[in-house]
């Protein structure tokens, strides 16, 4: 009798560590990607030579660290218009960047600057396009993560965010008028989705998280900590990722 109970409690209890070594690493971080990405304008007078980057992610050969590369393009012929990208905080124009990427925070987070140069006073007219040149890559970001862009106009205001894990969000289009100089800025974001559902930093997602995000929700200013998508409101999206993290416990 003694016997079949102890048989059955360890049963129970392998199980059971089974399904915590699994929930634990769907919240992990272990994985390589490479993401290319292109901007290019669309211009009915003008030719535009277009500008690359690369986000290179290593945390699996190389653990806690991330390298974006920048500006992986020739300089741009002088008889033509051109797009540039450069590192939000900085004045460089080419740029090879080693960044240490910490699994206890939340997100990673890469500034861009976007400007164009035309040979003309008037500037460029037409439409700038951002685009992920090999979206099969993703299927290599470290699991349980988000990875998506977002856009500022030239002044730093937020317009808009672009799930990289929805095909249609693989090129982002948008107007562009007389540009010249800096026209808009954006952000790489790779947010591990655990950490950034943790809004009470519990170590689990659990009531206290939903407590924090119902009363954001429910504020005439919501604070920000609870903004989980990161895209300056706190709406379905933000529900919908902290249900997915429902009872996950995050790595430390």
């Amino acid at each position: 009798m003694k016997g079949g109970l102890a048989e059955r409690v360890d049963g129970s209890m392998r199980v059971w560590l089974i399904y915590l070594v699994l929930s634990l690493s769907a919240c992990s971080l272990a994985s390589s990607f490479d993401l290319h990405f292109s901007v290019a304008a669309e211009t009915e007078s003008t030719a535009v030579f277009p500008d690359s980057f690369r986000a290179l992610g290593r945390t699996a050969s190389e653990p806690n660290t991330l390298s974006m590369s920048l500006l992986r393009q020739p300089p741009p012929p002088p008889t033509r218009g051109y797009l540039q990208i450069t590192k939000a905080d900085t004045s460089k124009t080419i740029l090879r960047d080693p960044l240490v990427y910490d699994p206890n925070a939340a997100n990673l987070m890469y500034p861009m600057t976007l400007a164009a140069f035309d040979t003309g006073p008037e500037g460029l007219t037409g439409d700038s396009v951002l685009t992920l040149e090999n979206p099969a890559a993703l299927q290599q970001a470290p699991p349980n993560t988000l990875v998506y862009l977002r856009r500022f106009d030239a002044a730093g205001a937020f317009l808009e965010s672009y799930d990289l894990s929805d095909p249609a969000n693989h090129t982002i289009q948008w107007p562009i008028a007389a540009a010249a100089g800096k026209y808009a800025e954006a952000d790489l974001l790779v947010i591990d989705k655990c950490l950034a559902a943790d809004l009470a930093v519990s170590g689990v997602i659990n009531l206290e998280d939903f407590a924090v995000l119902a009363a954001a929700w429910s504020a005439a200013d919501p604070a920000p900590a609870a903004d989980i998508f990161l895209d300056a409101k706190i709406d379905l999206v933000d529900l919908s990722i902290l249900a997915e993290q429902w009872l996950c416990f995050c790595m430390e």
